[in-house]
């Protein structure tokens, strides 16, 4: 992971460590059409949405 993902998830008060482990663990199954969901700053909320 580059410095510019480690700041965009320091600034959205994510996991750094997290954020690319779930992505690898839901990219496979994740819709193409979606794929915005897995950038950085739009994770958390698509995470939060999928639990809810």
């Amino acid at each position: 992971m580059n410095i510019g993902r480690i700041a965009a998830c320091k600034r959205n008060h994510i996991d750094p460590f997290a954020y690319p482990r779930d992505v690898l663990d839901h990219i496979n199954a994740h819709p193409v059409h979606r794929i915005e969901e897995l950038l950085s700053d739009n994770w958390l909320a698509a995470r939060m949405t999928a639990t809810a």
